[in-house]
């Protein structure tokens, strides 16, 4: 029968070995099922994928198992706890049993007769001692239980933690667990997004657009990280960014030139099948002919032209041509929309804008076009150029009068001679003088043709690009004595043309003011009086310029040589004599103009005038006399006088800046620059 130490210490050993138990079995619970619910939350809000990651999650589970069995139990259990061992741990947890304890335990184990052991009465002395301090003592109180308690609460706290888990949603624990305990396995979790491509685009013309709307199959909203996948053959695959398009993502890719697979991926939808893209030459244009056919009133014959059409205004395009590819459909589409369907011809290859009432007419702006070709796998050719289609009006005539001038006096029996320039850029059909009488308002506009073209154009086979148009000069006299006019009259009249569209165009208005012959012979005296004041004026300039000229010889007489204010009046002269010139000679602006009008008003209003017809005669005989014997002479020997007077200036003054540069040497000092202007 065992001693009553002895069975105390047995006590206290079996109270240890069930908290080292249960605390080992605290940490094989609670610590790989916090790994197992933090890894099972995780895989919840991510959805794991990836068959690796799943892997690796389902060994650090087996691995904190592993790990607290070996550390927490195994270990633990196999700590030696023998009487010897406890007892020393006793003595160091109850420092008054000194040696006591373990001396005790020693001498319970050895027999009564062991001589060797030394006096038996005293080592029964020893273990009654060692007993009566033991049974005052509380040996189990000796055992620290808080790490147990601690563990096997956080262990606790994990399990109710994960059976609440369970309770509140048993499916998606589920899920997780099965997932966490079978990596290999299939079980998914539930989708929240499902993508799908509005429509699935499979094949795409070379050169054209691809674009494709990525949407929740049930209406839900698109998660922010949706992206699509671009696979070219031979490469990896690209991620691109998608724009928003009302609630939906769109992609768009603006020139497709090779085949690629692609597919959408966001939020928790990883599953969607790559697409494939066949790339598809689209039809093209092989050869185009462009017939136009002008308006009829110009009469030009049918011609080609190119693709960028410039023509007439309301010239009719006829156009005929042939495609790659069978067509479905052909059209010639306008800048503004407006589509003009073509007839495909049977082959489907050619198409043509017929009948007639289907052509391409040339509006009033001028504007673009292009060809829109559709194949039998409606396939289009979207990216071919787009030509011009430039509208060229037919302008109204432009009529100018450049004679008579705003307003004119004139006598009843007068003849007013008339001056036309008259354009048009095609081609002028006739030109009228227009008329209203003062004294007749209530008769409206007087006609009187001109000018008058034949019936229809005359045909220009080079169309548009031939000629520039028409241009015609016309001289008309117009004699005012049928029109039996009364003294004091006014007559307002202009030049108008039309061409064949028809179009008309017209000069500004002159006005005739009728007078009697006397009131006319008096107004040409007054004229012949101007006259002679501009000849007064002129001779007042000549006297002028010899006084400058004479100045300039006497100082030469006097000093021999000239300097420069003898050189600003020969200029001045010079100056003086080219306006003298201009006033006496001046074929257009000069007093042989004003002699010419006033002897053409004599004859015009057929004035028998001898005296004043004779003297203005003489007088322009006279001017071209000046002209040709003395003026011209004149202002040559002027010019040449001045020329020779500015080039002995700047000889002299040459001549000044090397006398002035030696004598500078001869000082031993830099010869100074000259100022602008000075001469030193």
């Amino acid at each position: 029968m065992q001693h009553p130490l002895a069975q105390q210490l047995s006590r206290v050993r079996r109270k240890a070995r069930w908290l080292l138990a249960l605390y080992g079995l605290g940490w094989l619970i609670g610590l790989p099922l916090a790994v197992a619910l933090a890894l099972g939350i995780l895989d919840y809000l991510v959805h794991f994928e990836d068959r690796g990651i799943r892997i690796i999650c389902s060994l650090l589970v087996v691995g904190a198992i592993g790990w607290c069995a070996w550390r927490f139990l195994l270990r633990t259990l196999r700590v030696r706890l023998g009487d010897h061992q406890l007892a020393m741990r006793l003595q160091r947890r109850f420092p008054q049993l000194n040696d006591a304890l373990a001396s005790a335990l020693n001498f319970l184990s050895q027999s009564e007769g062991d001589e060797t052991a030394g006096s038996a009465a005293l080592r029964r002395a020893v273990v009654a001692e060692a007993s009566a301090e033991v049974q005052q003592l509380e040996l189990s109180d000796s055992i620290d239980n808080r790490p147990t308690r601690r563990v096997l609460t956080a262990a606790g706290v994990v399990l109710a933690i994960v059976m609440l888990l369970f309770l509140v949603d048993f499916r998606s624990a589920s899920i997780a667990l099965a997932r966490l305990s079978n990596p290999f396995g299939k079980v998914a979790w539930p989708q929240r997004t499902h993508l799908q491509f509005r429509e699935i685009v499979r094949r795409a013309p070379a050169g054209g657009v691809f674009e494709v709307t990525v949407i929740d199959a049930y209406g839900a909203k698109l998660p922010d990280d949706v992206k699509i996948h671009i696979r070219y053959e031979g490469a990896r695959p690209q991620s691109e960014a998608l724009r928003e398009a009302k609630g939906s993502l769109a992609y768009r890719q603006e020139s497709v030139n090779r085949p690629f697979s692609y597919r959408a991926t966001g939020g928790d939808d990883r599953s969607m099948e790559w697409v494939p893209l066949e790339v598809i030459e689209p039809p093209a244009l092989e050869s185009l002919a462009i017939k136009v056919h002008p308006p009829e009133y110009t009469q030009w014959p049918v011609a080609s032209s190119e693709k960028n059409i410039k023509a007439l205004r309301g010239t009719r395009v006829e156009l005929a041509g042939t495609a790659t590819k069978r067509l479905k459909s052909a059209a010639v589409v306008l800048e503004d929309g407006t589509a003009l369907p073509a007839t495909v011809s049977a082959d489907g290859f050619g198409f043509a804008l017929s009948p007639e009432e289907r052509w391409l007419t040339v509006g009033k702006k001028s504007t673009s076009y292009r060809l829109k070709l559709v194949d039998l796998e409606n396939f289009s050719n979207d990216n071919d150029p787009t030509y011009e289609i430039r509208s060229v009006p037919d302008l109204p005539p432009s009529v100018i009068m450049e004679e008579p001038g705003p307003s004119i006096f004139v006598t009843a029996q007068a003849e007013v001679p008339l001056k036309l320039l008259v354009k048009d850029d095609l081609a002028i059909r006739d030109v009228e003088l227009r008329y209203s009488r003062s004294d007749e308002s209530d008769k409206g506009e007087t006609a009187i043709v001109i000018h008058q073209g034949p019936l229809k154009a005359r045909p220009q086979p080079g169309g548009i690009s031939a000629d520039e148009g028409e241009s015609l000069t016309l001289e008309h006299r117009w004699d005012l004595a049928p029109l039996k006019l009364p003294s004091g009259a006014q007559v307002t009249f202009l030049a108008a043309s039309t061409d064949y569209v028809p179009q008309a165009g017209q000069s500004t208005a002159r006005r005739l003011f009728v007078i009697t012959r006397d009131e006319l012979v008096d107004r040409l005296a007054e004229r012949q009086t101007l006259i002679l004041g501009e000849i007064a004026k002129a001779l007042e300039s000549q006297r002028l310029s010899r006084g400058l000229v004479r100045d300039v010889q006497i100082d030469l007489r006097d000093k021999g040589t000239l300097d420069k204010p003898g050189l600003d009046r020969i200029q001045g002269a010079d100056l003086s004599q080219g306006q003298v010139n201009r006033t006496l000679t001046s074929p257009e602006e000069g007093i042989p103009s004003q002699v010419r009008q006033l002897l053409a008003d004599l004859s015009n209003n057929k004035v028998d005038s001898p005296e004043i017809g004779r003297r203005m005669e003489d007088l322009l005989d006279l001017l071209g006399r000046l002209e040709r014997e003395q003026l011209g002479g004149i202002r040559s020997d002027l010019t040449s006088a001045m020329k020779e007077a500015q080039a002995a200036m700047d000889k002299a003054g040459a001549s000044r800046r090397r006398r002035a540069a030696r004598t500078w040497r001869a000082w031993g000092r830099p010869s100074p620059r000259p100022r602008r202007g000075r001469t030193r």
